[in-house]
């Protein structure tokens, strides 16, 4: 009998992405369309007929965007929402008096996204906090609720002069998925997994106090904290709780 279990962890996922966009419909002259393409190989979402771990949007779906013009900042953690549920997706503003415009018609805009949304994440996008818990409870086989719960994905498009086109980002996801496949022939109960870091000591699996540029893809340690493990070590663990019927 074969289940799938998966944990997060902080390291770097590399991935081609898909150049397929959709295109939203234009409302306010002034107002900048956006859309998204997610990298094909990012992994948040499960699928057990294929054996393998795919992204989607799902309508409703927030991000955050900022934007400047000629280097100059003038909108910041603007709330999108996605409009369909897809690995591609238009995107709309969340609010009717809090939406982007494009400055001018000829300076060059740069335009920073993220996701999941957060509201106290700041005016600033390139000190974006994130972080990878060290605890990440899986309810069930197959389930990958935690990982979406804790993934972060980012995008930007940087010397965009005013068009009729879309502003189109490229999702990318700064960390990686591991697959971890149990195989038994006896019923068992599985507790928790733990994963560790063997070759390393100063790396950790999990961290607090995580700052994200936006602009650059740099990921720092902010307040240099590392999240261990409840049994001291420099790793994750993976919880499988009995109640909710894990077990092979």
């Amino acid at each position: 009998m074969k289940h799938l279990y998966n944990v997060l962890f902080a390291g770097i996922l590399l991935a081609g992405c898909a150049k397929e966009e959709v295109l939203p419909q234009m409302g306010d002259d002034d107002n900048v369309a956006f859309s998204s393409v997610i990298c094909a190989d990012t992994k948040v979402s499960y699928s057990p007929e294929s054996d393998a771990v795919r992204l989607s949007w799902i309508k409703g779906d927030a991000i955050g965007i900022y934007s400047a013009c000629a280097q100059v900042p003038y909108a910041s953690n603007i709330m999108y929402v996605a409009e369909q549920s897809d690995a591609v997706s238009t995107f709309m503003f969340a609010s009717p008096v809090r939406k982007i415009k494009w400055k001018n018609n000829t300076g060059p805009h740069d335009f920073y996204a993220y996701y999941p949304y957060g509201e106290k994440v700041g005016d600033d996008p390139s000190v974006v906090s994130v972080s990878v818990p060290a605890v990440q409870t899986q309810s069930g086989a197959d389930n990958t609720t935690h990982i979406s719960d804790s993934h972060f994905m980012w995008a930007s498009r940087t010397g965009v002069i005013r068009s009729e086109e879309p502003v189109t980002f490229n999702f990318k996801h700064i960390f990686s998925v591991i697959d971890l496949e149990l195989l038994t022939t006896d019923k068992i109960v599985v507790d928790k997994v733990i994963f560790r870091i063997k070759d390393n000591e100063d790396a950790s699996l999990a961290f607090t106090g995580g700052a994200f540029d936006l602009a650059d893809g740099s990921l720092v340690n902010q307040l240099g904290v590392h999240v261990v493990g409840h049994d001291g070590g420099n790793g994750a663990d993976l919880g499988l709780p009995h109640d909710d019927g894990v077990a092979l």
